[in-house]
């Protein structure tokens, strides 16, 4: 019963998500389940996941987890919270929707493929009056600003890089500099602070607030600013591991974390800051 084809969401025979929806997690061979399989909407997400994470095998392979659920009765965030996942990148996004409705199609993060890898972008933020014209192979599929600027982000990386491939893709230093005149762009119509990410490193940029933290041998404990809740690292890394992480506020109340300046650009790889700019 899996296909990897666009269904009809108005057969009520299919247990499908929107044409929007199908598109989006396409990425993950969307697999449709007819209704005498599967009765209810969150069967079909588990299949999903279920089947997505079977097909996971490589190190530049990736999981995809959205809902347009509020967290708090969100069942994928019991998952992820409860299933032993492991990268060397991670992006996890709450949204507060300013623009677009509250749907499956709305739900950061977003992805794309270039070059043979999967790009994924978070938008914390709100563009004004921001209509780009999309060109190329990119386009949103969503409401939002923030796919939008994504997308217009991908456009403009993949026009700067017309002879760039999965075997020859442009350097990373060279990535840095044509994302730097994008982002200048796009940051000009509001708030703008994003993650962005390929697999191999994680691009930030701060409009109005990101901050983050390293952390690396001798790990400590860290507690938890919002919960009286306490973690201690060294159970839970090697002293061969180093964690960079990002947020819009600190997280934790006994540790120091670095406020980045409005208009900076850091790329991180391998756990740290790797290149800085002020735009």
């Amino acid at each position: 019963f899996i296909t990897r084809t666009i269904c009809d969401p108005s057969d009520e025979s299919t247990g499908c998500f929107s044409v929007g929806a199908q598109n989006l997690l396409m990425g993950l061979d969307f697999c449709c389940a007819t209704n005498i399989i599967l009765k209810v909407l969150a069967d079909v997400v588990t299949l999903l996941i279920e089947f997505s994470l079977h097909l996971s095998k490589g190190p530049d392979d990736f999981f995809l987890f959205i809902d347009h659920q509020p967290s708090i009765h969100s069942p994928i965030a019991q998952l992820v919270r409860t299933y032993p996942i492991k990268s060397l990148n991670v992006i996890a996004h709450i949204r507060k929707a300013t623009q677009g409705d509250v749907n499956l199609e709305n739900c950061h993060p977003f992805m794309r493929e270039m070059w043979g890898l999967q790009w994924v972008f978070a938008h914390n933020g709100h563009l004004i009056d921001f209509n780009p014209q999309f060109t190329g192979v990119y386009h949103p599929i969503g409401t939002t600003d923030s796919e939008a600027a994504f997308c217009l982000i991908m456009q403009n990386l993949r026009a700067k890089f017309p002879q760039a491939t999965a075997l020859l893709p442009p350097a990373p230093h060279e990535v840095d500099e044509a994302l730097r005149v994008i982002v200048k762009e796009i940051a000009q119509f509001g708030t703008f602070n994003f993650c962005l990410s390929n697999g191999q490193a994680m691009w930030a940029y701060c409009s109005t607030n990101l901050c983050y933290i390293v952390r690396e041998h001798p790990f400590t404990t860290a507690h938890l600013l919002d919960a009286d809740v306490a973690i201690d690292f060294a159970e839970h890394t090697t002293p061969d591991d180093r964690v960079a992480v990002i947020a819009t506020q600190p997280l934790t109340d006994n540790e120091v974390w670095h406020k980045m300046l409005a208009n900076e650009f850091i790329r991180f790889s391998n756990g740290k800051p790797q290149a800085y700019a002020l735009l």
